[in-house]
């Protein structure tokens, strides 16, 4: 069968998408079909012509398929009452909007007819187009409707409308210039997202602008008859230069904010700004946010002014700010609310530390400091040394490590460290772990610490009742909880089998694990694990849950023949899972659903390896009850090895599975115990098992209610 050319066809009321077929000698064809409701399109995907038939009313508006196609053109057919085509170009039937541009039309230039008054959502998305010119007529154009144009390079005319759309140019990387017509008034969020080589004019009747340093072009002019916004030297200010609005996130070298600014809006952040090396605060600014600073990782200085009554602290433990390059904070002596001591941030009795740089070779605390912000002891540092005077009896210094006065809990750990005793003392290591959460679906950072980046191995003190250490590896004193996992550590790992609990993000950041075998239930994430390329669970785990596994490589996932339940959220994407063939649970929004491993694997992006396959479920269970003693049954399973009979009780509040009878050879299918063995549970479960080069491969279980 020879393939010709990809079609699209709009029937009345069915969309098909399917590909031109000439006949081989058996007469093969191939084709597919896309229902639609009420008379909409609801999808289109593909490649070649999209025909619209004449039952056809409306085309649905949808971000995750618009300019995801690849359509040269677009026929309406005769007697549609809604659709008008001119050039393969998609307009309204009155010819007022541009409804659908076909993004692999060939033209790269294009004029919008001079009739119509509407740009639609998305219209332009995606397209293969290099210049547009719009009328004077256009009032209106909606959202996205040049998202992701990668080779569009100019838009002119003067245009009608009253506002810019969100995400209007969204990531158009190539947009180079844009003059914003006298009729706008309003800029909406994220229209320049991603135009870093596009230099925008400001129209002189602009006057609402939801800018942020995200949505910054390369550069910016205004109309000097503009009353709301002026640029000076490529920043955005108010027109008065009381209000610092945007900071470009490419302007480079050392800033020195106006003494005319008194305010430095919410929106004006200078986050992710690469290039800024020194930023210094007038004396007339009286509150400044830190997390501003935010990604600002050439940055070495930052000067605090007179009038600064607070440092807003608005950044959390759950993720690092990046200032590696910052040096120093310096104050004003006349601040009355803040001092600086060794280049930190200190209240004005320096009892309080608030903020440290994280590129001091050296930390020199003051001898007055009480309590120090346990988040700045999370981020990567570069400290050779931890100088703190014998004066201070509030904490305590032992080999270049800072602990509280007691030494029992670590609170600013030297990056540079690569091996690391803990003290017998110490009984809270959360300044060098991470912790992370699931919330109804929901995962991220309760504490995300990079302070122990190059850490390679811990050891406990011997004489520690709280933790124990083996092979660089820390654990609770009974071996029951994995507590850290160096981010340094180079090789494999496999998991003690005693291991109880671990929390989710004990693996986040280790960037020398390369593989890891685990025996272990719960949610993990593998966030940052650079190196990982291979997790295997092993046999006897029935439920598998990771999440959140960015900036992973993993290639290979295996899993067992005991496995029950399936959660793979955003973990290492692209990577082949090895499993059996068999139906099991996932579960979404509080719900469980079963599916085919296969299927669920490669609905959510991954490849799929098959090990063997799993028998079917047993059928026919019952259980009755003779006195103290009950007896389960079911239908004998031809193709099964054995089954396994079990039910459930709960331990330390985690339900925990407890086999009943393990019984060999599909023909027994029956097995009698005293209810006592129960525990009291009411539910019993029946699984069958078949041998898979050596390995017991289950199905999914059945249930039966033993009252």
């Amino acid at each position: 069968m020879k393939l010709g050319k990809l079609f699209f066809v709009m029937a009345a009321g069915v969309f098909c998408v399917g590909i031109g077929v000439t006949a081989d000698s058996h007469g093969a064809s191939a084709a597919v079909k896309v229902s639609v409701s009420k008379n909409e399109i609801r999808s289109y995907s593909g490649s070649g012509v999209l025909k619209i038939g004449k039952n056809i009313k409306s085309i649905a508006v949808d971000p995750t398929i618009s300019g995801k196609h690849s359509i040269s053109s677009i026929k309406v057919e005769s007697g549609n009452k809604y659709f008008y085509v001119k050039d393969g170009i998609l307009f309204s039937k009155d010819k007022t909007k541009l409804i659908l541009y076909p993004n692999m039309r060939k033209n790269t230039t294009y004029t919008v007819p001079s009739g119509v008054k509407v740009i639609g959502e998305y219209a332009f998305a995606g397209a293969n187009i290099k210049n547009v010119t719009i009328s004077s007529k256009v009032s209106e154009i909606g959202k996205n409707a040049f998202e992701n144009c990668k080779s569009l390079e100019k838009v002119q005319g003067e245009f009608n409308t009253s506002e810019l759309p969100e995400n209007l140019f969204y990531d158009c990387t190539k947009l180079n210039y844009f003059v914003i017509p006298d009729s706008v008034k309003k800029i909406k969020w994220d229209v320049f997202y991603g135009c870093k080589n596009l230099k925008v004019k400001i129209g002189k009747n602009v006057e609402s602008i939801s800018l942020n340093s995200d949505d910054y072009a390369a550069s910016y002019e205004v109309d000097p008859e503009n009353k709301v916004y002026k640029i000076d030297d490529g920043v955005w200010y108010s027109k008065d230069g009381t209000k610092l609005l945007c900071y470009p996130k490419n302007k480079a070298g050392e800033y020195i904010l106006p003494d005319t600014v008194t305010d430095i809006k919410l929106t004006a952040g200078f986050e992710e700004n690469k290039k800024l090396t020194a930023l210094i605060l007038n004396d007339k600014v009286t509150e400044f946010d830190i997390r501003k600073l935010e990604g600002c990782s050439a940055l070495e200085k930052l000067v605090l002014g007179a009038s600064v009554k607070e440092v807003k602290m608005n950044f959390t433990k759950e993720y690092s700010l990046e200032l590696d390059s910052l040096k120093e904070i310096s104050v004003s002596e006349k601040n009355d609310c803040y001092a600086s001591y060794g280049g930190a941030l200190y209240s004005k009795d320096f009892t309080k530390l608030y903020f440290i740089p994280d590129a001091m070779d050296k930390l020199e605390l003051n001898e007055n400091v009480e309590e120090i912000d346990e988040r700045i002891g999370l981020d990567k540092n570069n400290y050779n040394e931890i100088i703190l005077p014998d004066t201070n009896k509030n904490f305590f210094v032992n080999d270049n490590v800072l602990y509280d006065k007691g030494m029992t809990r670590i609170v600013i750990f030297p990056s540079v460290i690569t091996s690391y005793k803990l003290p017998a003392t110490v009984n809270d290591v959360s300044t060098i772990t991470s912790s992370m959460y699931i919330d109804d679906g929901d995962n991220g950072y309760d504490r995300f610490s990079r302070s122990a980046c190059n850490l390679e191995s811990i050891e406990a003190d011997e004489k520690s009742s709280y933790f124990k250490s083996k092979d660089g590896i820390l654990y609770n004193n009974d071996m029951t909880e994995l507590v850290l996992y160096p981010q340094a550590k180079k090789g494999k790992y496999t998991m003690p089998k005693g291991i109880k609990t671990a929390d989710m993000g004990v693996f986040s950041n280790a960037t020398g694990l390369t593989e890891l075998t685990l025996s272990y239930e719960k949610s993990l994430s593998f966030d940052g694990c650079k190196a990982l390329k291979k997790v295997t669970y092993s046999e006897g785990v029935t439920s598998v849950s990771l999440f959140r596994t960015n900036s992973t490589a993993i290639n290979n996932i295996y899993l067992p023949g005991t496995l029950r339940y399936i959660s793979l959220c955003g973990s290492g994407r692209g990577a082949t899972v090895h499993g059996y063939d068999k139906t099991l649970y996932y579960s979404s929004d509080d719900e469980y659903f079963k599916t085919k491993l296969e299927d669920y694997v490669k609905k959510y992006g991954y490849k799929y390896k098959s090990l063997g396959k799993a028998p079917g479920k047993v059928t026919g269970l019952t259980a009755k009850k003779t006195g103290h003693n009950i007896k389960v049954s079911w239908n004998k399973l031809a193709g099964a090895d054995g089954y396994k009979v079990y039910y459930f009780v709960k331990k330390d509040g985690v339900n925990t599975e407890v086999t009943l009878k393990s019984i060999t050879g599909y023909k027994n299918s029956s097995c009698s115990f005293n209810k006592s063995k129960l525990q009291g549970a009411v539910q019993i479960y029946v699984t069958a098992y078949k041998k898979v080069n050596g390995v017991k491969v289950y199905s999914l279980p059945v249930s039966v209610k033993c009252k």
